[in-house]
């Protein structure tokens, strides 16, 4: 029997490094959610709601975000999450990206 190595690619948080996987039931197994370019990894994690900010990848739980309406920035932290905090979190599915508003812009009902 015959054997060949074989690189795949998995997107990974960079602030918990929890791996990205597409199917729930992979979550038990997380190793087996591969891919075979960086670009079809990519292509599967914006699908879903994990962020690419171009130089890194993260989780929906630690997305860095700015408000949409004030510029207020989230300051990431590995214990919180936006929703923990009071931010919300909309999608854009023109361009696949998100839509932040920090809670003092989200409990005015300011829209942009």
């Amino acid at each position: 029997m015959g054997y060949k190595k074989r690189t795949y690619w998995q997107p990974v948080c960079d602030t918990c490094g929890y791996p990205y996987v597409e199917q729930p039931w992979l979550e038990t197994d997380p190793t087996i959610a591969a891919w075979p370019t960086p670009a079809a990894a990519h292509q599967a994690l914006l699908e879903d709601d994990w962020q690419d900010t171009g130089d890194a990848t993260y989780c929906p739980s630690h997305y860095h975000a700015t408000c949409a309406i004030c510029g207020r920035r989230h300051p990431v932290c590995p214990d919180t999450t936006l929703d923990d905090e009071g931010w919300e979190i909309g999608r854009d599915d023109m361009d696949r990206t998100n839509r932040f508003l920090c809670p003092d812009c989200a409990n005015n009902g300011q829209e942009e």
